[in-house]
């Protein structure tokens, strides 16, 4: 039943943030999380004990909506992808099964430290990121695109090389 609703209600996010102290000018940040209602807040709780880690928090700008993330990678590594694995079913929407297959590929490339080097962050990690970006054009969002992205980060090492 969890693996069920956690196809249905979570969450499998990687988030490119500015950051000028970074190696490359940002950041790649994996999540996974899993929302509902706060009436259903015990099927969070559920999901927080198999998994043994998670957050528990009201979702921003909503009391009425509860929020599990998990967003440190060792614990998505150990935890979260061996139970989406084990216990999930997603053949039966291959949209579900390549996001979490992405999402896992992600998590594969930033421990192998894919993310601090230029060339493999611009042309293996940012192109699976992009892939796994769902709300595209939102005014909020640091890059507009993977080109966008990309020249950030060369022009960011060329400065950074520069000085």
């Amino acid at each position: 039943f969890l693996a069920g609703f956690v196809a249905g209600e979570g969450s499998f996010n990687v988030s490119a943030k500015k950051n000028k102290s970074s190696r490359v000018g940002l950041v790649i940040d994996p999540e996974f999380s899993c929302t509902q209602h706060v009436n259903g807040v015990h099927y969070l709780l559920a999901i927080r004990e198999v998994l043994g880690t998670g957050t528990l928090r009201h979702k921003a700008k909503s009391l009425a909506t509860m929020v599990l993330t998990v967003d440190n990678r060792e614990s998505i590594t150990k935890y979260v992808l061996p139970f989406v694995r084990k216990y999930g079913d997603f053949n039966y929407c291959p949209y579900l099964l390549e996001q979490q297959e992405r999402f896992a590929q992600i998590i594969k490339l930033l421990d192998g430290g894919a993310h601090k080097d230029e060339d493999r962050l611009i042309n293996d990690v940012l192109p699976v990121w992009d892939k796994l970006r769902k709300q595209k054009g939102q005014s909020n969002q640091s890059f507009s695109d993977l080109e966008a992205t990309q020249k950030y980060v060369r022009e960011f090492s060329n400065k950074k090389k520069k000085r």
